[in-house]
């Protein structure tokens, strides 16, 4: 199997391990009362505070999801649909809340849906012109930062209790 696809593979399981990070902090301590005020009761009678994947109905994540059927073509087409998707949820989620600290890792993530990797072989010439020739910048998501900025509100939550 091609590297770079092991790569972008592993690039995407790590979002989702980022997304049930900042879930996990923002429910980690919760009671049976914050539970129930959250509407949170259905997942908590299923799998109490474990993070399990699914949509915000949830619909548990399927591997019938990932939409391939070989042709490179629709295969890059199929991926950029769902790449928009992600941002198009992210910025959703980024109205949702009013906490800097998780917009901030939200727009980290949106960002990175947006410059998601193609491989060079399969990226469109004009791509890889502009990076060839340094006209198409990449930018460089300041992950430290927002690891750092969720720690120190994660730190200052635990103060205030």
């Amino acid at each position: 199997m091609d590297n770079s696809v092991v790569m972008q593979a592993v690039e995407e399981l790590a979002h989702w391990e980022m997304i049930a990070t900042m879930i996990f902090k923002l429910t980690q301590g919760a009671t049976i009362s914050d539970v129930r005020t959250a509407d949170f009761g259905g997942h908590y009678a299923i799998w109490d505070s474990a993070i399990f994947p699914g949509d915000s109905n949830g619909v548990p994540w399927s591997a019938g999801y990932i939409n391939t059927m070989g042709d490179p073509i629709a295969d890059l087409h199929e991926d950029m649909a769902a790449e928009q998707k992600a941002r198009a949820t992210y910025e959703n989620l980024i109205r949702l809340t009013d906490d800097t600290d998780l917009q901030d890792g939200l727009k980290f993530l949106r960002e990175r849906e947006v410059v998601a990797p193609c491989p060079p072989d399969t990226a469109p010439p004009v791509i890889v012109h502009a990076f060839q020739k340094k006209t198409l910048k990449t930018p460089k998501p300041k992950l430290d930062t927002a690891i750092a900025r969720m720690k120190d509100h994660q730190t200052r939550k635990g103060d205030s209790k």
